[in-house]
């Protein structure tokens, strides 16, 4: 058949997304954009995805995502079991209500005390509880969705049918599901990496033990999903290399941007000053200093001239100092 004809064609997919509207993540709004398109190539687009009440933060942006979604779209909203705040509840509870001397304390603590003082390693009960909660979470904090979405798909499946599964991480937990309602209904798997998994270097490293679980985890899906999208080259190539799959098995969808976006009437003005733009969150260790730094430089040499630059950031950013 070809690729003409199959375009002309209705095809039916199953989209396993966590993050999808209302949430207002930067991973939703790309499944957003890509998802939209999906009817207009030929495909009924299908998705499982949890309720609205499960995300934080979507406000007013992830109700303006919401348009993202086509009016021909079948979105299927289940519930969820929060496994980490489970278990850190339990751990609380079974706590004498005493702060752990060997836990790590947060940057805001430290500086209430002493700078000579040490922090001190973590006591072998706090390793115990930290390994279990790491244990119950594989292979992330959102895996108590994985019920729920996976009875969801089992029940799309006995009431309608699809051509392909689709499943986005992370969070991993829906490469999962998309696994087994593949194993179950014999359906090709497709999963879209928008992050690294196994060579993440944002990642906090969890017990040895645990880390050959989620390495093994990794492999055992990729080498059983039937095609592997990444959002970059790199990410592509070393998927390949590391996890041992046919470059044939691979394609990238870069991140970009949408036309319809931008499509606005422009006002005949030009910015008086230089603008930079930083659109997005800061997260984890990620900050704007060594930018800041630089410009402070070219200013000092009179390389920039400060009343001529401005610079917007617009996004979360928790930088402190």
């Amino acid at each position: 058949m070809k690729r003409d004809e199959r375009l002309n064609e209705n095809y039916r997919l199953l989209a396993i997304l966590y993050n999808y509207p209302p949430n207002a993540s930067s991973g939703s709004i790309r499944l957003a954009k890509i998802m939209r398109h999906m009817p207009e190539l030929g495909w009924q687009l299908n998705v499982i995805t949890p309720r609205e009440e499960y995300f934080s933060g979507s406000g007013e942006s992830g109700q303006k995502l919401m348009k993202e979604i086509p009016e021909s779209a079948t979105i299927i909203r289940t519930g969820f079991f929060h496994t980490h705040k489970f278990i850190v509840g339990l751990k609380q509870k079974a706590g004498s209500g005493k702060p752990d001397r060997g836990k790590q304390t947060s940057g805001e603590e430290r500086k209430k005390d002493s700078p000579d003082e040490k922090i001190r390693p973590k006591s072998a009960l706090q390793k115990l509880k930290d390994f279990i909660t790491d244990l119950v979470t594989i292979p992330d904090k959102k895996i108590g969705w994985f019920p729920y979405a996976y009875k969801a798909g089992k029940r799309f499946f006995r009431e309608r049918d699809a051509d392909v599964i689709f499943a986005s991480g992370k969070p991993w937990t829906g490469f999962l599901v998309g696994y087994a309602l593949k194993r179950k209904y014999k359906k090709p798997l497709v999963i879209e990496f928008r992050d690294p998994w196994g060579t993440n270097p944002w990642e906090i490293k969890k017990n040895r033990l645990l880390e050959k679980i989620q390495n093994s985890l990794e492999r055992f899906i990729v080498h059983r999903a039937d095609f592997v999208v990444a959002n970059t080259e790199e990410s592509r190539q070393d998927i390949i290399r590391r996890l041992e799959i046919p470059e044939s098995k691979t394609a990238v969808i870069t991140g970009g941007y949408d036309q319809r976006d931008f499509e606005i009437a422009g006002n005949g003005h030009t910015n008086e000053k230089l603008t930079i733009a930083h659109v997005g969150t800061f997260y984890l260790n990620r900050n704007p200093k060594g930018f800041l730094a630089a410009l402070r430089k070219l200013i000092a040499v009179g390389e920039l001239d400060a009343g001529k630059l401005k610079v917007r950031f617009i996004g979360y950013n928790g930088i402190k100092d």
